[in-house]
């Protein structure tokens, strides 16, 4: 006969055994007739403990069974000492070819494909320098290029990789596309950090260009064979960081390797006084002190170098531009004269000022703002305005096209 202290054992016993939906519904039928057993009398206080051993029994039963749970971690990023949320979006990742090596993915770092696919590498743009940092699409033959590139992420998430970098890829010439893991023809590429949503940057392979150190292995190429070229950029180019678009991940410049005429050494003309046939007068008049009522004569030797004769006018100028170099006398006219000595002044003077002091000692002097002889007899600027013009001209025809980086006026023609 079942009485309440057997009942009572059995809701002891089902309240020791792990918590399940099954004990616990026995639990309480065993209660139930617990209480239906007792007396009026004995049922207010074995009410209360029946309350109470049901309580313990779901308190003590609140986990199912005992289980190794994992500990929670903060999770860290692919690359070994970098936490995950360092905010890597706002700057380069960068640790050493031993960790890269190393570095594994992180499950728990794997992006939704909703979230990587947000992500949108492209290459905006594209351009091509000297050493000087001077953009340029016509190069000599043997002449060193150096790209300048921009990569930016238009997308609305980070980029994600498994190596925690984007490698990119430089090419001399790949007019066609290329393909998705192929390296440089010429060995350069560059090692990019993880770019943020929005963020842009350039790099330039010069020597101390903008983030030069980028690019690991070389910095630049040469072609001596003249011809059109199609120079390209790749980014993501292995595809290893994640993007919704690969196909805006290249961008192309076309550039000519040409040849420049072998410049012939020109003798210095010479000097004459036959002012009827030059317009210019006496070419070899020497400094005076006659200001022809124009001119301050703030120079180191205080005279009127420029213009001695006071026979000097613009018209003059050009005229015997014409003679001595007319291919390009438009461009000494109207580029480099009006630049290099605002108000055509053939006795213009600088040595130092707000642009900094001139490489010679001696200073640049007359329309050319050539020297006193430094880079030899035809760097000479502190002489009458027709042998100035004389100067200039064969200076720059002797050293051929690169001779117009003399003159910063005559930037366009570097």
């Amino acid at each position: 006969m079942l009485n309440w202290q057997t009942c009572f054992s059995q809701i002891f016993y089902l309240w020791k055994k792990p918590y399940t939906i099954n004990n616990r519904t026995m639990i309480f039928n065993q209660v139930k007739k617990f209480l239906l057993l007792q007396g009026s009398g004995e049922i207010y206080i074995i009410f209360i403990l029946g309350l109470t051993m049901i309580a313990a029994a779901l308190i003590s039963g609140g986990i199912e069974e005992k289980k190794d749970y994992p500990t929670k971690t903060k999770p860290t990023s692919r690359i070994t000492g970098i936490p995950a949320n360092d905010n890597p979006d706002t700057y380069e990742l960068d640790v050493s070819e031993d960790q890269k090596k190393q570095a594994t993915p992180s499950p728990l770092l794997t992006p939704l494909a909703s979230e990587s696919a947000l992500a949108d590498l492209a290459v905006p743009s594209l351009r091509l320098t000297d050493i000087n940092g001077n953009e340029k699409t016509i190069f000599d033959p043997g002449e060193r290029i150096y790209p300048k590139v921009t990569f930016t992420n238009q997308g609305t998430k980070r980029i994600y990789s498994s190596t925690g970098f984007i490698f990119s890829q430089i090419y001399a010439h790949q007019p066609q596309p290329a393909t998705q893991g192929q390296k440089s023809d010429v060995k350069i590429w560059m090692k990019n950090g993880l770019y943020a949503a929005g963020s842009t940057k350039t790099y330039e392979a010069r020597p101390n260009g903008i983030n030069d150190w980028f690019f690991r292995e070389n910095h630049f190429w040469t072609l001596s064979t003249p011809g059109t070229y199609t120079a390209r950029a790749y980014i993501n180019y292995d595809h290893d960081g994640i993007e919704s678009d690969y196909t805006n991940n290249q961008t192309t410049i076309t550039y000519r390797i040409t040849n420049k005429p072998t410049p012939t050494p020109t003798a210095k003309p010479t000097q004459t006084t036959n002012t009827q046939s030059s317009g210019v007068g006496n070419i070899n008049t020497p400094p005076n002190g006659n200001t022809c009522g124009k001119y301050s004569l703030n120079n180191p030797i205080g005279k009127n170098f420029g213009d001695p004769n006071c026979n000097f006018t613009k018209d003059k100028l050009y005229s015997w531009l014409k003679t001595q170099d007319a291919a390009n006398a438009d461009y000494w006219f109207y580029t480099v004269i009006p630049c290099e000595a605002p108000g055509y002044n053939p006795n213009t003077y600088y040595r130092c000022g707000a642009a900094g002091c001139t490489p010679d000692p001696a200073g640049a002097w007359g329309l050319f703002q050539m020297g006193r002889g430094r880079n030899g007899p035809y760097d000479h600027g502190d002489v009458n305005w027709p042998a100035q013009v004389i100067n200039a001209t064969t200076y720059r025809r002797n050293l051929g096209w690169h001779g117009w980086t003399y003159w910063a006026c005559a930037k366009s023609r570097w």
